[in-house]
């Protein structure tokens, strides 16, 4: 499996996020999306042989949200945490 990260400056509100993850779901390859509109990032977890970065990029373009490879990782712990923490 491969992993990459997208800043995406237009995903500020949980409807954006719903928006994002939708349209990459339901690609082929695609095994897991964890995304923040606190952020504005998202980290999508792939099969290589079956998606890649530039087709990720281009199905958020479709769905109306530019996006920008980032460095680091979006991990679900990561969201949990800072909600328990409240920041």
């Amino acid at each position: 499996m491969a992993e990459v990260s997208f800043v995406v400056p237009g995903m500020y509100a949980d409807h954006h996020v719903a928006a994002v993850i939708e349209a990459l779901k339901g690609l082929s390859g695609v095994s897991s999306v964890v995304a923040s509109s606190l952020r504005k990032k998202l980290t999508v977890t792939y099969d290589a042989g079956d998606a890649s970065p530039e087709k990720l990029e281009a199905a958020l373009a479709a769905a109306g949200y530019e996006a920008e490879k980032a460095e680091g990782s979006l991990r679900e712990e990561d969201l949990d945490r800072r909600r328990s923490s409240g920041g």
